[in-house]
């Protein structure tokens, strides 16, 4: 017999194991943050849905995570149901479990006024049926810097901080909140910093490099290990003339501490056109595995979104560390 419900407080660990089960080995503690207060601070209990078989085995979860999206706009706030860490036990898959998971999901969705849905998959015809939508998404572009191009950069202008040792996530939740892009996944308080985004920082080996004046921050990431590609998977400012900064200053940096020509940027600018750079791109690459769904909004409003997330110019962004 199979029951499908609501996960209750007492059995997330039992979710928690099942992710392990489910997926490629993670570091420690990265599944339990899901059910943090720190690290998803909207959660609430039955956001997370699973597949019972005979009343004791759980074979498979969907987990919705509460985010919120801020229009500049128009001002208003718009509740996001990210889907994560849809996973079924190997023995008990493709006996449509996730599949009626995901339409309670959806269910459970409209009845609490959520506004729309997103999610990141490798597998989009799992969830196209139900009524999600691929948006491409331009979100990894290299860059090779050329020798002419590398000066030395004023150190004074920058301070680097290791992911592992830094503290000032307050610096980076005040810089984030005092600009905000046209559309944006809204980080409530400093701990979303700290708690989520810090905690994949750390485990990426990042560095955090914070002007001195604390008036924007960029992130390098190496989230492949010391021989895979270095990102810039965030970057943060309040003008264009402080982001150019930024940018080169990373590209000295990523030089002289990392000995590499090449690096990808991860994330939208907010005030440069790509086009306007003038270093030259290797290639570009397109993420087709971002899906959107409305759930109550009407066409034009989820079309705006949707736009504002498929075009760099539209200035918005989506960092998959926020909500993945």
């Amino acid at each position: 017999m199979t029951t499908l419900r609501s996960i209750k407080k007492c059995e997330e660990n039992q979710v928690i194991q099942l992710w392990k089960c489910a997926f490629e080995p993670k570091a420690d503690g990265y599944f339990e943050r899901y059910f943090s207060n720190l690290a998803s601070p909207d959660y609430k209990e039955g956001d997370c849905l699973g597949a019972w078989i005979d009343d004791n085995i759980l074979a498979s979860v969907v987990y919705i995570r509460r985010m919120i999206l801020k229009s500049t706009n128009d001002k208003r706030m718009y509740l996001c149901g990210v889907i994560s860490n849809v996973s079924t036990l190997n023995e008990y898959r493709n006996m449509g479990l996730s599949r009626e998971l995901l339409k309670r999901s959806i269910e459970k969705m409209k009845d609490e006024n959520f506004d729309f849905s997103i999610l990141g998959t490798g597998r989009s015809g799992h969830y196209s049926p139900l009524g999600w939508k691929t948006v491409p998404i331009q979100t990894e572009y290299l860059i090779e810097n050329d020798d002419d191009c590398l000066i030395s950069s004023d150190d004074e202008d920058i301070i680097w901080t290791p992911a592992s040792s830094f503290t000032s996530y307050e610096k980076l939740f005040e810089i984030y909140q005092s600009n905000p892009r046209s559309y944006e996944l809204s980080r409530c308080h400093a701990s979303i910093f700290e708690h989520w985004l810090g905690w994949h920082w750390k485990q990426n080996s990042s560095y955090i490099g914070l002007l001195s004046n604390n008036q924007g921050y960029i992130i390098i990431s190496q989230p492949d290990g010391k021989h895979g590609h270095l990102n810039i998977c965030e970057w943060r400012t309040n003008s264009i003339e402080n982001e150019m900064k930024l940018l080169s200053i990373a590209r000295q940096h990523i030089f002289e501490r990392f000995h590499r020509k090449k690096f990808i940027i991860h994330t939208i600018p907010q005030f440069t056109d790509f086009d306007e750079l003038k270093w030259k791109y290797k290639s570009s690459e397109q993420n087709e595995d971002v899906m959107f769904r409305n759930i109550q909004l009407a066409e034009n409003v989820f079309d705006d979104i949707q736009t504002s997330f498929q075009h760099s110019h539209c200035r918005s962004t989506i960092w998959p560390e926020e909500y993945f």
